[in-house]
């Protein structure tokens, strides 16, 4: 596990529009669940992965590329299926006032997908460069604002239309509706020959947008709807098998397993959230 977590709360200030981020991270490879209350506001960037989200007694499907948030006064219970890739931005709790009144920062909904993955992960590599090389220019007003951009560009999808290639647009056209039926079956090489690309340039586009490799992405949700059909339904395992099209429901156990570290039934033990 990658684990980083950058102090710039002391970085001067001259202005007093935005909340002032007092932290920035990243965790790659994230394993561990969490159980705890915090003292601060939290916005988690989760862009690789899936897993869960418990709050005020309700529990949310986590799904990379996400943004989840934590505030001061509850207990949250999270953590990915298996890892997942997170950076995240911290506020000191007495932000709190002013990161509610923008709207941005809806604690009725903790757990939200983000569709401007290439442009708000541009965003969060700027602003690491930023504190990592000691920029003459990282005041704290603009990292700030860096924050704050990425923050206020994830959900904009149609900003996408702005900033990728023709290519890149038909990736995300093809992301999404596999994001749908994940359960066909796909040849990548004849999808990228229908695109009009070699394999190389269509998985190298593919990774830019999504984070891992197509057969990882695929991997990654059909994963994620037999964690949710565990611990949310009574199917045996080999009729959750069945449902992400794995015929053998041994092999759909050492698949499992091998993903997230317990067998099918360990995990529906676990992490029941009925």
């Amino acid at each position: 596990m990658d684990k980083m977590i950058i102090h710039i709360g002391q970085y001067p200030r001259q202005l007093s529009l935005l909340p002032k981020v007092s932290d920035i991270g990243h965790i790659l490879g994230k394993k561990e669940i969490l159980d705890q209350f915090f003292p601060t506001c939290n916005f988690s960037f989760i862009i690789r992965g899936s897993g869960w989200f418990s709050v005020n007694n309700k529990k949310y499907r986590v799904q990379a590329p996400a943004i989840l948030i934590q505030w001061p006064g509850v207990k949250f219970l999270y953590g990915p299926d298996t890892d997942w890739d997170e950076f995240f931005f911290i506020y000191r709790g007495e932000e709190f006032k002013k990161l509610k009144s923008t709207g941005l920062f809806d604690i009725q909904n903790p757990v939200k997908p983000f569709y401007a993955f290439a442009q708000t992960n541009n965003l969060l590599k700027e602003v690491f460069h930023l504190v990592e090389t000691n920029s003459l220019h990282a005041t704290g007003d603009r990292i700030d604002l860096l924050c704050w951009q990425a923050i206020c560009e994830s959900p904009l999808s149609e900003s996408l239309e702005e900033v990728l290639s023709e290519n890149e647009k038909k990736i995300e056209l093809l992301v999404y509706k596999i994001k749908d039926n994940p359960i066909k079956k796909y040849d990548f090489i004849v999808i990228a020959e229908e695109l009009g690309m070699a394999y190389s340039t269509f998985r190298r586009h593919w990774v830019k947008f999504t984070g891992v490799s197509p057969l990882r992405y695929i991997s990654d949700i059909k994963l994620g709807i037999a964690c949710k059909l565990l611990s949310e339904t009574n199917l045996s395992v080999s009729e959750i098998a069945s449902k992400i099209d794995i015929n053998d429901s041994l092999y759909f156990s050492r698949f499992f397993k091998k993903k997230t570290g317990r067998t099918p039934s360990e995990y529906r033990r676990s992490y029941n959230l009925k």
